[in-house]
């Protein structure tokens, strides 16, 4: 199951080599590793501008061009081709879960990325969560019984997917991708600042991902209202959606057991993103 952007409204030695140069804010404490590579991905997509992405589609087009590049990134062996569906998800669902799968021929995205008076609607993350859900259709551990080895490795898959349509010139891909990586660093951050006790210090870091930005900020709080009650359940979410994913993409490569699966753990290199991280300019 994929949890995009919404799930919880939150939202390698060489990448982290980057400096950042902050003219007037000077943080109380230094940044994580998490933090830094979160300000160099957005110093990356502030360079950009947002790509035309039409939500309808997710339905069709999107599925017939990303099929092809689970065998082209050794994700599978075999053709992945599932339905798309939309379901108007019900009570919380509407607004925590992006898309799910039963593993079969078939997923399920939340019909706001097609409603057009949703605020999820035209949103470019939605593309990740497409490709993620596909990835999971494949099987093996995409598709484990262990929900923190299928979301993780799935969460790495869908990165190098993205990675590999970008590297072939696809905008919007790049443009997903990279949003998603920030994201993972995001709440890879915020799963230590929840562990350290320090969600002041993580306030601090996102201003300066999201400067002045009130209403992200409103969504933010909100989220943690939600969860205030829940902590257990949102560490389990952050870390098997973003910082297992994050301590992986240090090492350029992931093992799983890939599909259909015959218990053996293969390596899988992730070279088209590496590719894009070493020239990230």
């Amino acid at each position: 199951m994929k949890r995009g952007a919404a799930l919880v409204a939150l939202f390698l030695a060489s990448f982290f080599a980057v400096g950042f140069v902050l003219p007037v804010f000077l943080p109380s404490k230094p940044y994580s590793q998490a933090e830094q590579f979160a300000l160099r991905i957005d110093k990356a997509l502030d360079a950009l501008e947002e790509p035309e992405f039409e939500a309808f589609d997710l339905a069709l087009a999107w599925p017939l061009e990303i099929a092809p590049y689970l065998q082209y990134e050794r994700l599978t062996v075999q053709p992945v081709n599932p339905a798309v569906v939309f379901e108007p998800f019900p009570g919380d669902r509407h607004a925590h879960i992006a898309g799910y799968t039963f593993c079969g021929n078939e997923f399920f995205l939340n019909l706001r990325y097609i409603n057009w008076i949703s605020s999820w609607y035209n949103d470019v993350s939605s593309l990740a969560t497409l490709v993620h859900e596909m990835v999971h259709t494949a099987g093996g551990d995409f598709c484990a019984w262990n929900s923190e080895i299928a979301e993780s490795r799935t969460q790495l898959g869908t990165l190098e997917v993205l990675a590999g349509m970008a590297n072939h010139g696809n905008v919007v891909a790049y443009y997903a991708l990279l949003d998603e990586l920030r994201e993972i660093a995001m709440n890879t951050a915020l799963l230590e600042a929840l562990q350290s006790n320090d969600l002041d210090g993580y306030r601090e870091f996102r201003e300066q991902i999201f400067p002045g930005d009130k209403m992200r900020a409103a969504r933010f709080e909100k989220s943690m209202r939600y969860w205030a009650g829940e902590m257990i359940t949102l560490k389990q979410i952050l870390k098997k959606y973003s910082a297992v994913v994050f301590e992986d993409l240090q090492d350029g490569k992931f093992k799983a057991d890939l599909p259909p699966g015959d218990g053996d753990q293969d390596t899988v290199f992730m070279d088209d993103l590496m590719y894009i991280l070493e020239n990230l300019s």
